[in-house]
């Protein structure tokens, strides 16, 4: 996965299609995470020394589960407008929303 800022998110850096990096942050891969691991701090010399890949496959899955207890408890509210197409870009730092309300003469009104 590589880091883009939020301009080449939204607009694709101004290439069409435009909207080719939506949702591009969503998933990074457990196989991503072990093997940035590996190269970075398994090896001689380095932090840690004679690991096996399943060891180091267990402690990310428990840490990815740990985090999402951790995670999960944050509630963010956010305003958006929907156009007459009724479409909407996503945010970047996307997780879950749990309620959606529709402004419709200035009152809110749930769907």
């Amino acid at each position: 996965m590589s880091y883009i800022t939020p301009y080449q998110y939204y607009t694709n850096g101004g290439v069409v299609p435009t909207d080719n990096n939506w949702g591009s942050y969503q998933y990074v891969s457990l196989a991503d995470i072990v093997n940035n691991f590996m190269s970075v701090f398994v090896g001689n010399d380095k932090q840690v020394n004679n690991v096996k890949r399943y060891e180091i496959l267990f402690h990310a899955k428990q840490a990815i589960k740990k985090l999402n207890y951790d995670a999960m408890k944050n509630i963010k509210t956010v305003e958006m407008y929907v156009d007459s197409s009724l479409k909407m870009i996503l945010p970047s730092d996307y997780v879950n929303y749990i309620r959606i309300s529709v402004n419709v003469d200035g009152l809110l009104r749930p769907l």
